[in-house]
């Protein structure tokens, strides 16, 4: 069988065109690109970093997916003909600013890849927004059916599982559904600050009826933005990913809650959130006291004070508090 290596840069000029095949390995006819090595068509990169065979096989490029998904995308399209060996290394994707980009902000960025299967998301090693291109490195094994760009908060994923996010007092509380798949075995709960770097946070099992409601409560994750997404293992070893929910959790400041007002006992009892400043006035704006608590549940002696009204102020908002 012949076959040609590609150990220096290549570039091919492929046709311009929207939908154009751009390399075609003949049947009897690899291309096997050695580590290490830019291979280089038509605004894509790949660089494996293990022996990478394209046999038989032929990459195009065009503007729509062919599994299907209602998700935006970017209209760039890369295609196998059927389903490449197994890459390992890089893909970095140029694009075009404008109509291209089909409104997804290039921050947001990110590869997304089928498999013949199902769709994957994978976070991005840089984004250069001056030199518009996407570079993902650190992939292992990846079967290459079909990849474009996705926005990292709106992917093409898996598409039988519905999930949504909201946010519950300063819980988030995350609900997702089955559709039509009795393969999945559990699901893992994962979150991230930024989008890229995830982290689980639970494991849900699957009941007798996986087409039945889940759900999780991430308790009191902080203020800012957070991100969630589904993990899904499948029987055969195999894992999908959801898509991705943001939740902004915006706060003001402390929160304390009195507890017992009037004061009735001669002990002031309230409940902070967070470390927070709390002081103590007269009506008058006297300040009888000013010191700094963790976040708990705290009694103090007011006994010494005269009946009547004083201020309880926390991160510069003001309680009235009556003492009896």
């Amino acid at each position: 069988m012949q076959k040609i290596l590609w150990s220096c840069l290549l570039f091919l000029a492929g046709s311009l065109a929207a939908n154009a095949q751009l390399i075609r390995a003949m049947s009897g006819a690899d291309i096997t690109i050695l580590p290490g090595t830019q291979f280089s068509v038509e605004n894509l990169l790949l660089t494996p970093s293990s022996n990478f065979v394209i046999s038989n096989n032929s990459i195009s490029k065009t503007l729509i997916v062919t599994h299907v998904n209602s998700n935006p995308y970017i209209a760039r399209v890369y295609t196998f003909n059927s389903n490449s060996n197994a890459f390992s290394g890089a893909i970095q994707i140029y694009y075009n600013d404008g109509p291209e980009l089909n409104g997804i902000p290039e921050n947001e960025l990110t590869l997304n890849n089928h498999n013949g299967t199902s769709w994957t998301a994978y976070s991005p090693f840089s984004r250069d927004n001056t030199n518009n291109f996407v570079n993902s490195t650190g992939l292992s094994g990846i079967v290459l059916n079909e990849f474009t760009l996705a926005s990292m908060l709106s992917p093409l994923p898996y598409n039988n599982l519905h999930f949504t996010a909201q946010s519950v007092r300063d819980n988030a509380l995350l609900n997702w559904n089955l559709s039509l798949d009795n393969r999945i075995t559990k699901f893992s709960v994962q979150h991230s600050l930024n989008g890229f770097d995830w982290k689980n946070i639970g494991t849900v099992t699957v009941q007798t009826n996986p087409q039945q409601e889940y759900s999780f409560e991430h308790r009191e994750p902080g203020a800012g933005l957070h991100y969630y997404r589904i993990q899904l293992f499948l029987n055969d070893g195999r894992t999908e990913i959801s898509e991705i929910k943001k939740l902004n959790f915006i706060k003001s400041g402390p929160t304390i809650e009195i507890i017992g007002n009037p004061v009735v006992n001669g002990r002031l009892s309230f409940k902070l959130s967070e470390t927070s400043k709390v002081s103590f006035f007269t009506t008058g704006g006297v300040l009888l006291w000013n010191r700094e608590f963790n976040a708990g549940r705290y009694q103090l002696d007011v006994q010494s004070y005269a009946p009547g009204p004083y201020f309880l102020q926390s991160n510069a908002v003001s309680y009235t508090v009556l003492i009896q």
